[in-house]
C-alpha cells in the first residue's frame, strides 16, 4: 500500500543516503532506515520521483518481507491497471457511490458488482472478440450494447427468440456476437 502523508515520506527520504534507480533520471527507491510500525511485520520503501518543480516522495508499505526494492516498485505500479478497472466498472455500472445504509445491503452490492465485473470481462473476452465491439470497455458495453431495443420470446423460463431493432446501428453486428454467445460452452 502507499502511505498517505507526503511530509512523512519526505522526512523518511531525508534519512536516506543510497537510492536505487528504477527509472533513469526519474524515479528512485530505497528501504527506509526507520520503517513504520504496524501490528503485522512490514517493510517500508521510500520512493522519490522528479516533477518539473521539485522532487516528490511517497512511502510504500508491504507485508511481503522477501521482496526486493524492484519487486515492490513493480507490484505497486501494477496496481494502476486494477484502479483503471475499478473506475471503469464504476462508470459503466453507474455506481459511483454505494448508498446502502445496512451492512448486508452494502455487502450484497459489492458482491453483485464483482459478479457483473466478472461477467463483463468474460463477455468481452469470449463474445466480443473479433467484433466491431472488441475495443469497448464496460461503460460502452452497458450503455451502447445492452440497451439495444428488441423483443424476447420466453416460454417456460426458456429464451426461444431474441429480436433486435434493425434500426439500431449496432444491431446487425450484435446479432453475430449473440450467436457466438448461444454457441458458448460456458453457458
Amino acid at each position: 500500500m502507499k502511505g498517505f502523508s507526503a511530509s512523512r515520506a519526505a522526512a523518511h527520504a531525508r534519512r536516506i543516503t543510497k537510492w536505487t534507480e528504477i527509472r533513469p533520471n526519474d524515479t528512485w527507491i530505497a528501504w527506509s532506515p526507520k520503517p513504520l510500525v504496524f501490528v503485522r511485520p512490514t517493510r517500508t520503501a521510500v520512493v522519490r520521483w522528479r516533477t518539473p518543480k521539485r522532487d516528490r516522495h511517497a512511502l510504500y508499505i508491504t507485508t511481503l518481507m522477501e521482496l526486493s526494492l524492484q519487486e515492490v516498485a513493480e507490484l505497486y505500479d501494477a496496481r494502476g491497471q486494477i484502479e483503471v478497472e475499478i473506475q471503469s466498472d464504476k462508470m459503466g455500472l453507474l455506481i459511483a457511490r454505494r448508498r446502502k445504509r445496512q451492512f448486508a445491503a452494502q455487502e450484497m452490492l459489492i458482491l453483485l458488482n464483482d459478479w457483473v465485473h466478472n461477467f463483463l470481462a468474460w463477455f468481452h473476452a469470449a463474445i466480443l472478440v473479433d467484433s466491431p465491439f472488441a475495443t469497448f470497455g464496460p461503460k460502452r458495453i452497458v450503455r451502447d450494447l445492452f440497451t439495444i431495443p428488441g423483443e424476447a420470446t420466453i416460454v417456460n423460463d426458456s429464451l426461444l427468440e431474441l429480436r433486435l431493432s434493425e434500426a439500431h446501428p449496432y444491431a446487425a453486428a450484435m446479432v453475430t456476437c449473440l450467436n457466438r454467445l448461444w454457441q458458448s460452452p460456458h453457458l
